[in-house]
């Protein structure tokens, strides 16, 4: 039988099942390619802070890179900006001395920021792709070809039917569901299979919450909260978001303002 024969309806009804079977199709397939998998080893666990945010994602690295810093008295919020506030610490990461450099020559955007930290984001990633927590290059781009193919390929075919029906006077309110429903599948299937990490970094990133999801701010005298030691800090940062940090109103509506709440790491 040949689909491109059937009635309109007909070919919509088949049409709809067709893609919906490509999109189950394409979640083994996600899961098979984004290797290596299994439960992690204790040595894959060993991470220091900033490279669990760093699996996260590179937006969540800096949120608790600023957290850090500002309460460090490093860096401070004035006006909704960053300022320098003091020296920064001789023992401090890497990524906070790139971040507190680049805010005293006056870059105080996102992209700036991380463009100023882009070596040490490099080379931090290349040390987690090396640990097979993040996805390499070529794999990520034989992950989008294989994955977009079969959606495109019915993509096609609604196409192909489309013309057809054209040609033969059929109302073109009607023939837009095609492409209207291929544009609705495409944009689902894009957002569930925007990946970085590998397997075995989602079960390291899980293992790794779980552990940590019990942290809490200490709380000082009369009540008053108490800063975390800096490692804490930043995972308080990427596992309950700021509103578990110590209260302070400037640096969180600054937070609310320029990134979305971290936390969320499924």
């Amino acid at each position: 039988m040949n689909p491109l024969a059937w009635s309109g309806d007909d070919f919509l009804g088949f049409y709809v099942l067709l893609l919906s079977a490509v999109m189950l199709a394409s979640v083994p397939l996600y899961e098979w390619l984004r290797r290596p998998g299994g439960p992690p080893a204790p040595e894959h666990l060993d991470l220091e802070p900033y490279q669990v945010a760093l699996l996260i994602g590179r937006k969540e690295t800096l949120v608790a890179a600023v957290v850090q810093l500002v309460q460090a008295g490093a860096l401070r919020i004035q006006d909704g900006l960053l300022h320098g506030a003091g020296p920064l610490a001789s023992s401090a990461h890497p990524l906070e001395k790139a971040f507190h450099a680049a805010v005293l020559q006056g870059v105080t955007d996102r992209k700036g920021l991380l463009r100023a930290a882009e070596p040490e984001l490099a080379r931090m990633e290349g040390a987690l792709r090396q640990r097979g927590l993040l996805m390499a290059s070529k794999p990520l781009q034989r992950l989008d070809t294989l994955g977009h193919l079969p959606l495109l390929a019915v993509a096609g075919l609604g196409l192909v039917k489309m013309g057809r029906e054209l040609s033969r006077g059929r109302p073109l309110g009607f023939l837009l569901l095609f492409p209207g429903l291929t544009v609705v599948f495409y944009v689902a299937h894009w957002v569930n299979s925007h990946y970085r990490r590998s397997r075995r970094g989602d079960a390291v990133l899980q293992a790794l919450r779980e552990q940590h999801v019990a942290l809490a701010v200490p709380v000082g005298p009369q009540g008053a909260p108490s800063s975390p030691r800096p490692g804490n800090l930043v995972l308080t940062v990427l596992f309950l978001g700021a509103p578990a940090l110590p209260q302070d109103k400037e640096l969180q509506g600054y937070l609310a303002r320029e990134y979305t709440q971290p936390g969320d790491v499924s």
